[in-house]
């Protein structure tokens, strides 16, 4: 997390000036690979389980169980369903 810090504060304050290139990029980069992943047939009926407990026993609201299921079934990231209208 700490070299993702300093990335961005290098990228904001020298991106303007003479340095071209930033050092950090390629150890960042390097380190992370992407993954994609989806949920099991499993997976979904246990986090299904879940939720229903969780709706019966009260302890979160129905928006809040709602909002979590629109995440799962749609695959939005939560940005993109706060930007639409």
């Amino acid at each position: 997390m700490a070299s993702v810090a300093v990335e961005r504060r290098f990228s904001t304050e020298f991106a303007a000036t003479t340095t071209v290139d930033n050092p950090l990029f390629k150890e960042l980069k390097a380190g992370h690979t992407r993954r994609e992943r989806f949920l099991s047939d499993e997976e979904y009926r246990r986090l299904g389980e879940a939720l229903k407990k969780v709706e019966r026993d009260g302890s979160e609201t129905s928006a809040a169980i709602a909002a979590f299921r629109l995440l799962v079934l749609t695959g939005c990231r939560l940005s993109e369903l706060q930007k639409l209208r």
